[in-house]
């Protein structure tokens, strides 16, 4: 074993680095079945379990992107200090709609970062040690003794280390679950449920991606690797090929949308020689129509466009799940969802603020977000304007 400062890091396909008293202690296998998390992949760095918490929450979001947005929210009923303070991060998932989330304090992640950068490993991924055993009993617990202290990992792929002398209550106010050991002998108390498994253990799927480092802390397997750098300017350089060609179409539909516009105004001309070209295709269609067509025609887009400026500046943290217009009584309607209750209170006071008619149904929450229908009545198309 050799620490950081004292001796050049081992090669890291022979060793599992962890962090220990505030420093990274390189051990041949700290963990048993840690080996099994390098082969192939990128550096994997064990830190300690009594600085996070792991738990499962329902997140029953459509996207990759709305769980991340809503992880923190799901959590912060658990949390003893305000969410601020604190970095979560999302794992797998381990059941349908029920994900894997992992949280420390920001101060400790940036301690950990800072020592990955200190050691030469800033791409590093940052893994709990609980997580770096398997779960091998179904409803029971993966337990490794060693030196006083005992790492857990539960059935549910969450886990947490502590004291062994604390480890038989909390084994006591989980059930009594059936423990897998594969450390140190366990007390007496635990002998009726104890069960031996072999080793080496099995890699885990859940171990072998997940990482603490997202979000502010995210890093790539690009860095400190000529080749990979390389490679990301190359795709860095088809992306930007990507945007020209987006851009020249972008153009093109232009063209083409000048293109119409000229048809369609020579037409207009055609039919009524006395509009006047300067006005927009939609108000000479308006003069030219019938009045009822005209006003069923006319109050739809700019309905919209209004409600969409409004909430341009809410886009990010909203979803628009259903849309619906009735002519006849000139209202858009659209069912909404947002993070919280609260986040859906502040669209709605968007929305009156911009000057619309807004009203709400009653808002629905679940686990990670919450819902509500909104109809914009068209008070300036009732006037008749």
């Amino acid at each position: 074993m050799s620490r950081i400062g004292a001796e050049p890091a081992p090669r890291l396909d022979a060793v599992v680095p962890s962090v220990r008293g505030g420093e990274i202690v390189w051990d041949a296998e700290p963990i048993p079945g840690a080996m099994a998390l390098l082969a192939g992949r990128r550096p994997c760095v064990l830190v300690p379990g009594e600085e996070v918490l792991a738990t499962a929450v329902d997140l029953p979001l459509a996207s990759h992107r709305q769980r991340l947005d809503a992880v923190g929210f799901a959590v912060e009923g658990i949390l003893a200090q305000p969410l601020a303070q604190v970095h979560v991060a999302l794992g797998p998932q381990i059941a349908p709609k029920r994900y894997l989330a992992v949280m420390t304090a920001h101060e400790t992640m940036a301690e950990w970062t800072r020592l990955l950068k200190a050691a030469g490993l800033p791409q590093a991924r940052l893994l709990p040690d609980f997580l770096a055993l398997p779960s091998v009993i179904e409803g029971g617990w993966t337990v490794f003794v060693e030196g006083g202290r005992a790492v857990v990992r539960r059935a549910d792929l969450s886990g947490f280390s502590t004291r062994l002398s604390t480890l038989p209550a909390a084994w006591r106010l989980a059930g009594c679950p059936p423990i897998a050991s594969c450390g140190e002998p366990l007390e007496a108390l635990f002998l009726a449920s104890r069960v031996e498994i072999a080793t080496p253990l099995v890699a885990d799927p859940v171990a072998a991606e997940f990482t603490l480092g997202q979000g502010v802390y995210a890093t790539s397997a690009f860095q400190g690797s000529g080749v990979l750098g390389r490679a990301g300017w190359i795709c860095a350089l088809g992306l930007a090929a990507l945007g020209i060609i987006n851009v020249a179409d972008t153009l093109a539909l232009k063209r083409l949308a000048s293109d119409r516009r000229e048809a369609a105004q020579a037409e207009i001309s055609r039919v009524a020689p006395g509009t006047n070209p300067a006005d927009d295709i939609e108000v000479q269609l308006g003069r030219i129509l019938p009045d009822s067509e005209g006003e069923r025609t006319g109050r739809f887009l700019p309905l919209f466009a209004a409600v969409a400026e409004a909430l341009e500046a809410e886009a990010g943290g909203i979803v628009v799940e259903s849309l619906t217009y009735d002519a006849g009584d000139g209202q858009l309607g659209f069912e909404v969802a947002a993070e919280s209750l609260a986040a859906l209170q502040r669209i709605e006071a968007t929305l009156t603020n911009a000057g619309l008619a807004a009203s709400s149904g009653v808002a629905t929450a679940e686990s990670g977000g919450a819902k509500v229908r909104i109809v914009i009545e068209d008070t300036r198309g009732a006037a008749g304007s």
